[in-house]
């Protein structure tokens, strides 16, 4: 046999022995005979597997009342079980993460995953003496009153209004 032959006859020798070396370090432990590989039905994209909705309370709602079962009886229908919801009043001063368990059609199982407090992590301006600030509704959100009338509205934050307040009020006595 020429020196040649004998290269290539060992170099094939070697290749299978190469590959079971180089696949073995990429296990840490031998499979699990019990476990069972997951099947494509029980995989997917979560924004195709469950929703992810956002709902805006009215002021004064608490938690205790959006954990109720009925408070959802108006969109129960449209929940299943594994969706989110994300709940905040129309002062945002707090966020509610709730998981669905289960919903019916009047009636929505859910549970708290989560309540975050959003309060500024500023101290709040102070409102002038003769300046009132109020939420007036989601259409109008904040509105300073100066004198008990209207002045201006449609301030996202209580804060941006009691500033514009404190603003108003150095404007006038210049």
């Amino acid at each position: 046999m020429s020196e040649a032959a004998e290269n290539i006859t060992t170099e094939e020798q070697d290749a299978p022995e190469t590959k079971a070396t180089e696949a073995a370090p990429l296990l840490d432990k031998p499979l699990d005979p019990k476990a069972k590989a997951i099947t494509m039905s029980r995989f997917g994209l979560a924004a195709e597997l469950r929703n992810i909705w956002m709902v805006t309370c009215e002021m004064g709602t608490t938690v205790e009342q959006i954990l109720e079962g009925s408070y959802w009886a108006n969109v129960a229908r449209l929940l299943r079980a594994g969706d989110e919801i994300i709940v905040r009043p129309d002062d945002m001063s707090w966020e509610l993460v709730l998981h669905v368990r289960g919903s019916e059609s009047l009636f929505a199982h859910v549970t708290k995953k989560a309540l975050y407090d959003l309060a500024p992590s500023t101290e709040p301006v102070p409102v002038p003496s003769r300046y009132k600030v109020e939420f007036a509704g989601a259409h109008h959100k904040f509105r300073v009153l100066r004198d008990g009338e209207p002045l201006k509205d449609g301030f996202e934050t209580a804060d941006l209004a009691r500033r514009y307040a404190a603003n108003h009020q150095a404007a006038v006595e210049r």
